[in-house]
């Protein structure tokens, strides 16, 4: 990606804790210019910015998204998917629908975004970087994470075997427990917001995620794991 300035980056879960910062640094650090997905636009957004507002846990809307990405201008040079909610519900207490709603929002959607961006991509294309926060849950077991754990893990693995369809390059980043609460949590169905300032982790992130879609590693391996 060396021609940044005509690089534009898709990001997913930016009013976030985590995702706020990464677009933060993406604005101040680079030349990128950024297509936001989520219900709320962020707040600052530049003129060379644009956002579709969309509810990722709303199977039509992210369709209707998909189908605007499909059609977009120019291709994107790469993808942040920082999106996630979280239930708090553990293997004896999950509600089915709180389970649907939180692999929603934290998987399937997400694949169908990575299928539309992927469909304007030209064969030779370079590697598509793609980066996923994702949580310590995944590989650290931890009471009432069950129904968490299992819709980032199961990202994680369709992107590691995407990446045997496509030419992608993966960052995984296992995340661990910030100085705050996660952004938003399922309860019953329904999404409780939760608003706090990005904390010294999530800054010292999304300053990592902006250097390496300025200029990917090498690593010779086209799935990569944070921790």
């Amino acid at each position: 990606m060396r021609r940044a300035e005509r690089a534009r980056v898709l990001v997913t879960g930016a009013t976030g804790v985590v995702g706020r910062a990464i677009l933060s640094t993406l604005w101040t650090r680079t030349s990128l210019s950024t297509t936001t997905v989520g219900r709320r636009a962020p707040s600052g957004m530049r003129e060379k910015d644009e956002h579709h507002h969309v509810d990722l846990a709303d199977s039509n809307e992210v369709e209707q998204v998909c189908v605007l990405i499909g059609r977009a201008p120019a291709a994107f040079q790469a993808v942040v998917f920082a999106a996630g909610v979280d239930s708090r519900q553990g293997a004896i207490d999950v509600d089915p629908a709180v389970f649907d709603q939180v692999m929603r929002v934290n998987c399937r959607s997400h694949l169908q975004i990575l299928r539309a961006i992927l469909s304007r991509r030209e064969m030779d294309s370079p590697p598509l970087p793609v980066i996923a926060v994702s949580s310590d849950v995944v590989s650290d077991r931890q009471a009432r994470t069950a129904v968490y754990a299992a819709s980032k893990a199961a990202l994680e693995e369709a992107l590691r075997h995407a990446a045997a369809d496509a030419a992608l390059h993966v960052v995984l980043v296992r995340l661990a427990a910030l100085e705050v609460p996660m952004a938003e949590i399922v309860e019953q169905g329904s999404v409780h917001r939760l608003l706090r300032p990005p904390p010294t982790a999530a800054r010292l992130l999304a300053t990592r995620i902006a250097e390496s879609l300025l200029a990917p590693p090498d690593t010779g391996s086209s799935v990569e794991v944070w921790t």
